[in-house]
């Protein structure tokens, strides 16, 4: 059984086609690596100690007129 190879030419055609899709898959799965990575640690985290509380907004704030 004999196997044709193509042209050099008519494969780099083929890549600079499928390039864009490529770059795009490997953008969402690294992106969706991320995400994961960071989730995993928000969930660790929140286990850890206390985060210091932000300071309250002026609606929040009690009033004393001294």
């Amino acid at each position: 059984m004999t196997f044709i190879f193509a042209h050099t030419g008519h494969w780099i055609t083929s890549l600079i086609y499928a390039a864009p899709v490529v770059l795009l898959v490997a953008l969402l799965v690294a992106d969706h690596m991320r995400n994961r990575r960071r989730e995993k640690a928000k969930v660790s985290s929140a286990a850890g100690p206390v985060e210091a509380q932000a300071e309250p907004t002026r609606d929040q704030k009690p009033h004393n007129p001294a």
